[in-house]
């Protein structure tokens, strides 16, 4: 019997079914028990990783060829908050299958696994086995204080001569509301693959996962391709309201022009919650950026046309189009025939519209309004916008290398007054940019704590 006791510190720890990575510098210590091997079968006993981010004891054994063929930790620690029951065996096929359970689990680094924007797919070693993944936990901890309850998983992870990727998922759950979520990914025509996910509780939904936390009630759908250089999709939701965004309350409430940043001073709020009868919106994820184009948002007292696009890389975002006060009037005298046609707009929006803008960080936007747009013709209308007419993914071979980035910054702070851009922070020569893989800005807080 021969034991072996390991400093992990400097090592690279990743867990890829539950989405764990423990970084180079974590301090974790490894411990096993070198069983007296038998013909075919090795076992690692009292398997124990101890560490800062990760507590873990229990059994592996290894094949003929010295790699592991199966594994058990009935006690699997991942943080101060989750912890599994997981046990795994590699069929004969090579693929893993692997069970888990919890009570709870913290579901933000899972999240970011599941949704991120980046769409290149991981590179992995040729022979590396696929996994069958089966989950059942009884809470999920979601961005937003949010909860995910009787989450019940089922997901298939395969290598396709290199490349690792999702080839199927089945995930439902409820939340403490009593509401579904339900999100599923199948393969099309043996290659392309569509994620499809509804809820009839949209608001949760978007907190859970960090994509927005203003919205409320509603019900979505998502239908998403996820194969191709870009990923397209469209989300709709319907009978939902926003409650307490400041930037989209000053859309819909500042005519007079006046541009408002978190650095200067905005106008209160007046109007808290802000409902919605329904919305589409088609867009584009790609590079670490998030297109919009011919977005439309309805409710009974306002809506709006948009589209824009949001840099995750930059942590920057620019978002223009139509405000529409009084839409249901306004959609009902759009319908005149010829008359009302020429004073909605080419696209329908209504007789009264205002053209709108937010730019700049996305934690600290400027809204700009142009009031002059209201007294426009629709037909017209399009003149008065402060945006492009439409927006692309920039490829990531075009994107601008971390010192144009500096330099570009450099010269804008240089001269704010002259493009009416808000300067960026100056980055330090040399530094390395902070760069978020996911639409959830929550991410770049947890990295700076």
């Amino acid at each position: 019997q021969a034991r072996l006791d390991a400093d992990l510190t400097k090592a690279e720890l990743t867990l890829d079914s539950v989405a764990f990575r423990k970084a180079p510098g974590v301090a974790a210590r490894l411990q096993f028990d070198v069983a007296r091997p038998v013909p075919g079968r090795t076992e690692l006993r009292n398997f124990k990783i101890a560490g800062d981010t990760i507590a873990a004891e229990g059994l592996i054994v290894l094949g003929p060829d010295g790699k592991t063929r199966e594994f058990t930790f009935p006690d699997l620690s991942l943080n101060t908050i989750s912890r599994v029951d997981v046990q795994g065996q590699l069929r004969a096929d090579r693929i893993w299958d692997v069970h888990a359970k919890s009570a709870t689990f913290d579901g933000h680094d899972l999240f970011r696994e599941l949704f991120n924007v980046q769409n290149q797919p991981k590179i992995v070693p040729k022979d590396k086995p696929g996994l069958d993944l089966t989950a059942e936990i009884d809470t999920v901890l979601g961005f937003n204080d949010t909860n995910l309850k009787s989450v019940r998983l089922k997901l298939q992870k395969r290598n396709d001569t290199g490349n690792e990727k999702i080839t199927a998922l089945d995930v439902s759950a409820k939340y403490e509301t009593g509401k579904s979520f339900e999100a599923r990914i199948r393969s099309q025509h043996g290659s392309d693959r569509t994620l499809t996910a509804t809820s009839d509780d949209a608001g949760q939904t978007f907190k859970a996962i960090g994509f927005y936390p203003n919205a409320n009630a509603g019900d979505m759908n998502l239908d998403l391709a996820l194969d191709g250089r870009e990923r397209s999709g469209t989300l709709k939701a319907n009978s939902f309201f926003v409650f307490g965004d400041q930037v989209v309350s000053e859309v819909f409430q500042n005519g007079d022009g006046q541009s408002t940043t978190n650095r200067g001073t905005r106008k209160k709020v007046v109007r808290e919650r802000i409902d919605f009868e329904w919305m589409v919106l088609p867009f584009s994820l790609g590079c670490g950026q998030f297109v919009m184009n011919d977005v439309e948002i309805r409710g009974p007292l306002i809506g709006a046309r948009a589209r824009g696009k949001a840099d995750f890389k930059s942590q920057r975002l620019q978002i223009g189009g139509t405000y529409i006060p009084l839409s249901g009037l306004n959609s009902a005298l759009g319908g005149l025939p010829v008359l009302g046609q020429l004073l909605a707009g080419p696209k329908g929006e209504g007789i009264f519209g205002i053209t709108f803008a937010v730019q700049g960080p996305m934690g600290n936007p400027e809204v700009l309004i142009n009031p002059f747009s209201g007294i426009v013709p629709g037909i017209l209308r399009e003149t008065q916008q402060l945006t492009p007419d439409s927006y692309r993914i920039t490829p990531c071979s075009d994107r601008p290398s971390p010192a144009a980035k500096i330099d570009a910054s450099r010269a804008s702070s240089a001269a704010p007054a002259a493009t009416g851009a808000v300067p960026s922070a100056a980055v330090p020569r040399g530094a390395a940019p902070d760069v978020i893989t996911d639409w959830s800005s929550a991410a770049r807080a947890a990295r700076q704590r």
